[in-house]
């Protein structure tokens, strides 16, 4: 199994605010979910901890669950409790 828990160099960290913006959870769904679409997270790969996304994006824990169960949903990432969130095969 791929190992990568790096966050993408050049990443814009910054969400969108103000009453026009989406929600927070969709802003860093759509982080991820392009970092796998454009392939820099492959199929196995491992991504940043909750604790990192945490203070890229510096949004509270359960923005990023309610983006990764969102991710989850649509099947593109797999979670397992004590060892992280992977890519899930597409």
């Amino acid at each position: 199994m791929i190992v990568n828990r790096k966050i993408p160099s050049g990443t814009a960290t910054a969400l969108a605010v103000g009453p026009n913006a989406p929600p927070r959870h969709a802003q860093l769904a759509d982080f991820v979910r392009r970092n796998i679409e454009s392939g820099e997270w492959k199929t196995g790969d491992l991504l940043p901890a909750e604790s990192a996304l945490i203070e890229m994006f510096g949004v509270s824990r359960t923005v990023i669950r309610q983006a990764m169960q969102t991710l989850e949903s649509e099947g593109l990432i797999w979670r397992k409790s004590g060892k992280g969130t992977f890519v899930r095969s597409t």
